[in-house]
């Protein structure tokens, strides 16, 4: 088989994938053009807030907070990661509940949550992250399991949960030939 199992789909529209915002921030993160992120991520913000249904602007104002809140290039990055961080879980959040057929997003959200969850010493928060991933692997295996491995290698080697991490990685190699 190729491509995404049966039942995962996304629910991007025509008017969202055309939108300027959406070309703008592909254009910014392809290129890697970090003094034009800032404005990208206002331009996603605005177009999310303008189409509060649609899933392609809510998602991908996710992933450029992600981005900035990972790949800090100034102070002001640095200063704002938290709040880049809690945008991004809102956003997968929103992006999830307009589209429950796009299960990449419990991925994403479930590592972000439990990365989120450790930094602030927030173990529900953990645990809420490591449920989601576990949801995940149920309905979109190939793709969860990259999510384990971002999700659990951070722990020392010696924590239990690491273990999941390392079975992960190679359950993920033997599989992803199936969808490429």
């Amino acid at each position: 088989p190729t491509g995404r199992p049966a039942g995962v789909a996304d629910c991007y529209t025509a008017e969202s994938s055309t939108h300027p915002a959406t070309l703008e921030f592909w254009r910014v993160m392809h290129e890697g053009d970090y003094e034009a992120r800032d404005a990208a991520i206002e331009k996603l913000a605005a177009a999310s807030a303008q189409h509060p249904k649609e899933e392609q602007f809510a998602l991908l104002h996710a992933h450029a907070n992600m981005w900035r809140a990972a790949e800090r290039q100034t102070v002001q990055d640095s200063l704002g990661a938290l709040d880049s961080t809690r945008t991004a879980e809102r956003e997968f959040m929103r992006a999830y509940a307009l589209c429950p057929t796009d299960h990449r997003i419990p991925v994403w959200l479930g590592t972000l949550q439990m990365l989120l969850g450790r930094l602030t010493s927030d173990t529900a928060l953990v645990d809420q992250g490591a449920s989601m991933l576990d949801r995940a692997l149920q309905l979109y295996p190939v793709f969860a399991r990259f999510g384990n491995v971002v999700g659990y290698a951070e722990l020392p080697r010696t924590d239990p949960l690491f273990m999941r991490a390392l079975d992960a990685a190679r359950n993920y190699t033997k599989s992803t030939a199936d969808y490429c």
